[in-house]
């Protein structure tokens, strides 16, 4: 009997509770000890845990069920060593499924409740990511690519003769042109309607503008907020890429440009 405890003494149900809790960790620890006491030779400690359970493993005496549940456990570990995440999300699919079939044959009612919940929110997960790929490749750099981003920006108007900004400035907007002419002064490249610009300085490592941006008519642009920009570029892959795309499209018309104008004074 544990000290301080009375059978003939009631104690108040919240002392009562406190008393088993500490004869359970009083028993505890009196098992650890013994085993301690026989891990003071090389192995004989993991010897006596299994004379003591009367047990001794084989693989061989595996039930079906069990191997079930073991196939669960290697389909889910095999899922945490891949390196990308749709290999990771099926194989913790099957891992899912062999864990609730484990579950339901040995009568495991928190393993059937934990992986009928987890197994269709791997799927649903799953799902959502090829999605999601399949959209990214379907990603295009046109017209129309920014059209759900316009409720995101805000409408000016701006006179000919304009500066939208000058090179060297920190970038603070990105602008969708919706009509009208602007002039890339350093490059000399001339912008029209639906084209996007601003968007270059804010992925530059100096976090400056790279040439001055002036209008050559008036012009009605759309203006996305930088804080904005870069909450949309981390949210949504699909901007991201987009983003992407039309900086290497620009730096190739760029290239492009200057190749041709070398040319040009050559000849």
């Amino acid at each position: 009997m544990s000290p301080g405890y009375d059978s003939n003494c009631p104690l108040p149900p919240i002392d009562m509770a406190a008393a088993a809790a500490a004869n359970m960790i009083l028993s505890y620890f009196e098992q650890i000890t013994l085993y301690w006491a026989d891990f003071g030779k090389p192995w004989s400690g993991v010897s006596t845990l299994i004379a003591k359970e009367n047990k001794m493993p084989d693989i061989l005496s595996l039930s079906w069920v069990d191997a079930i549940g073991f196939s669960g456990a290697a389909a889910t570990i095999w899922a945490m060593g891949t390196r990308t995440i749709i290999p990771l999300r099926v194989g913790v699919i099957f891992g899912n499924v062999g864990f609730l079939a484990f579950g339901l044959l040995a009568m495991s009612y928190p393993t059937i409740a934990a992986h009928a919940v987890l197994l269709p929110l791997n799927v649903w997960r799953t799902v959502q990511l090829v999605r999601l790929i399949n959209e990214i490749k379907e990603t295009r750099t046109g017209d129309d690519a920014l059209a759900p981003l316009i409720p995101f920006m805000r409408l000016a108007s701006e006179k000919a003769g304009t500066v939208l900004f000058r090179k060297g400035e920190r970038p603070d907007r990105m602008i969708l042109i919706k009509s009208g002419k602007v002039l890339l002064e350093e490059i000399d490249v001339h912008l029209g309607q639906d084209d996007v610009l601003g968007e270059i300085g804010i992925f530059t490592p100096e976090n400056r503008r790279t040439a001055t941006a002036i209008c050559e008519t008036d012009c009605e642009i759309y203006t996305l907020s930088h804080e904005t920009m870069l909450q949309l570029y981390y949210q949504n892959p699909r901007f991201g890429l987009f983003l992407v795309r039309l900086i290497v499209r620009r730096l190739i018309e760029n290239w492009e440009s200057a190749d041709a104008r070398s040319k040009a004074g050559l000849a």
